[in-house]
């Protein structure tokens, strides 16, 4: 989970988890996507790894239009039995 600043909604802004490419192992990725703008939004997803991956990335994306900045910020990750 995280924060997001989305300035314009012709942008996408959003966590994810590498296309789901992890050390050790692959899994399905996931994302977080900001819905609102100009406002700070916590988002969160959940992606399943199996116990050959040892370590994944999460990014953060701003694509889409390019007419505004995103910001992130308070990126948590949490084990989930």
């Amino acid at each position: 989970s995280g924060s997001v600043w989305r300035v314009s909604a012709a942008d996408n802004a959003y966590l994810d988890f590498n296309d789901g490419i992890g050390q050790g192992g692959n899994f399905a990725d996931a994302q977080a996507l900001s819905t609102r703008t100009e406002v700070w939004e916590r988002v969160s997803t959940e992606a399943a790894v199996g116990p050959q991956t040892t370590g994944i990335k999460v990014r953060c994306v701003r694509d889409g239009a390019n007419q505004g900045n995103a910001y992130f910020d308070g990126i948590t990750l949490q084990r989930a039995d």
